[in-house]
């Protein structure tokens, strides 16, 4: 690839990416709170402002990733009635990053200029995005959290520094906070480092790395739910409420 994409149009495809959102937004008529689980989140934001850190639903059958709770429990208490301006800045501007990231991850796997620039543009203006990106929900967040991560292992596989394996860590374990099914996914990760690295004697205390950080970021609030709820949940667990809610006839 003779042509790499320049700052500039690094500048243009993140401008595009948080004005589209907004824009979106305006004409669309979409309120921040239209999602369906925003009863939930802004219920446990509260409970979480008052002491209590427990995240487990009313009915007890299912325990909440905590990231999107705490982070909105922290915006309410920072700027108080005016959170969900911060809010949606903070899911916009998050999400204009992960625009570039996607492009960038591109142009490592394609070593293509237009094809590159091409998912940036697409991404930036790709219309679910743009709808989650003003509700207020965990998709947005986990969503960009994921590309992020993606970007810094892509690069990692391309060049190999410690420095881009912490970020992807990082960055997978604040998706794994936000949304638990991530689980399923890091294995097949781990499983591709594997086929494509070599060096297997440095590769395997690169995957200690990875599940350290892991192991380390859902320390906390796995103790927290052994403690308080017997039971040991990375991000979120079910107690098994979703093998009854599928079977409740009523």
């Amino acid at each position: 690839m003779d042509k790499t994409i320049t700052k500039k149009e690094v500048f243009f495809v993140f401008t595009l990416a948080f004005v589209a959102r907004y824009v979106f937004a305006y004409f669309s008529g979409t309120a921040v709170v239209d999602g369906p689980d925003w009863g939930r989140y802004d219920l446990q934001s509260d409970w979480i402002l008052s002491g209590n850190f427990n995240l487990v639903m009313p009915t007890g059958l299912y325990i909440i990733a905590p990231f999107f709770n705490y982070l909105l429990a922290g915006m309410k208490y920072i700027f108080g009635a005016y959170y969900p301006f911060f809010l949606v800045f903070l899911q916009t501007a998050l999400s204009a990053i992960a625009v570039i990231c996607l492009m960038k991850t591109a142009e490592i796997i394609f070593h293509d200029y237009r094809k590159s620039l091409l998912s940036g543009i697409a991404y930036a203006l790709y219309p679910m995005t743009l709808y989650y990106t003003q509700l207020f929900s965990q998709e947005s967040i986990f969503q960009s959290f994921f590309v992020i991560s993606i970007y810094y292992l892509s690069k990692f596989l391309n060049i190999r520094q410690k420095k881009d394996l912490v970020l992807f860590s990082v960055c997978f374990s604040l998706a794994l906070l936000t949304k638990s099914h991530i689980n399923f996914i890091w294995p097949f990760l781990l499983l591709g480092m594997l086929v494509t690295l070599d060096n297997k004697q440095k590769l395997f205390s690169e995957i200690l790395i990875i599940l350290g950080i892991i192991f380390i970021t859902t320390l906390p609030y796995g103790l927290y739910n052994k403690s308080v709820n017997d039971a040991y949940v990375l991000s979120a667990g079910g107690f098994g409420g979703h093998f009854a809610s599928a079977n409740n006839e009523g």
